[in-house]
């Protein structure tokens, strides 16, 4: 009953529709929109040449369409590769860095391991705090130990709980 009611509706919607829009001379009936029975837009045509054409003009749309999402899927994806790219030489970049780093604690390591704890323990005082943690970490237990002997206590304290959890 309600299907026969929505058609009987769209037959009516239709017929309005194709009797309001006025026909002209030398010119095709331009596809006027109305109500369908869902509630969507459908379009009304006058004669089959015309939903030809209508049907022809939405195929070229949808391929339009087409065309353009390749074109977007094919630039994201390039897009991605050239960020992927971008990421591996910062990484690759980072790590390098941080070789450099490393090399360079272990020569300071080296240099301090060589002093007396007396002389190494201001130094490493003066260091900011994440050298200072590489430093001592690289460090023999036995220099480090008498190097943080000869550090306030509240300090040795909080070098060695960031030691132990490699907090650095």
């Amino acid at each position: 009953m309600r299907k026969m009611l929505v058609v009987m509706i769209a037959v009516l919607v239709t017929a309005a529709a194709v009797t309001a829009v006025p026909a002209q001379e030398n010119k095709p009936e331009e596809l006027t929109p109305a109500a369908g029975p869902e509630g969507g837009e459908m379009t009304v045509v006058a004669s089959p040449e015309e939903y030809k054409r209508h049907l022809e003009a939405e195929r070229q749309a949808i391929a339009r369409e087409r065309e353009a999402l390749v074109a977007l899927r094919e630039q994201v994806k390039k897009d991605m590769e050239d960020l992927i790219a971008l990421q591996k030489t910062i990484e690759d970049q980072l790590a390098a860095q941080d070789k450099r780093e490393d090399e360079k604690i272990k020569k300071l390591v080296k240099i301090y391991s060589t002093m007396r704890p007396d002389e190494v323990t201001p130094l490493i005082m003066s260091l900011d705090e994440d050298t200072a943690l590489r430093v001592l970490y690289q460090m023999k237990p036995k220099i480090q130990a008498e190097v943080l002997a000869l550090m306030s206590p509240a300090l040795a304290a909080d070098l060695s709980k960031k030691i132990l959890r490699k907090d650095f």
